[in-house]
């Protein structure tokens, strides 16, 4: 979800009635909820439910695992952050699995300052898991 234009941050958990949910937090300039739920195919929890957060663990899960990258993601007891911006986080973690554009893979290591090592490593991981 973080690769889709106008997310913010994301963060796993739950609500009442839904075993795994994704709170997305969205720029309402730049796009809504509907958009949201047909780019990405997940169904969209209306109303106001109760939302509780994952374990740490289940934060940006992809780039928790990526082996040489995660050392870049910090806070994760509030959802995660990659040089103090939670957009960041989200954006790599969608990167990590593979999702998202060419131009928002470059966009994001210049943005968010990766060194030339995290950057390629970010992109072996991109183009590895289907990037294209």
């Amino acid at each position: 979800l973080g690769c889709l234009d106008g997310v913010v941050a994301t963060k796993a958990g739950s609500c009442p009635g839904h075993f795994e949910t994704v709170l997305v937090l969205y720029d309402a300039k730049v796009t809504d909820a509907e958009s949201i739920q047909k780019k990405s195919g997940f169904k969209l929890v209306k109303g106001n439910p109760t939302f509780v957060k994952a374990r740490n663990s289940q934060q940006k899960y992809y780039l928790q695992t990526a082996k040489g990258l995660s050392h870049l993601l910090e806070d994760i007891s509030k959802g995660g952050t990659v040089s103090g911006s939670e957009t960041y986080a989200a954006q790599i973690n969608s990167l990590v699995g593979g999702l998202g554009s060419k131009s928002l893979l470059e966009s994001v290591i210049k943005n968010a300052k990766l060194n030339e090592k995290d950057a390629k490593l970010l992109r072996q991981y991109y183009k590895a898991r289907g990037g294209s």
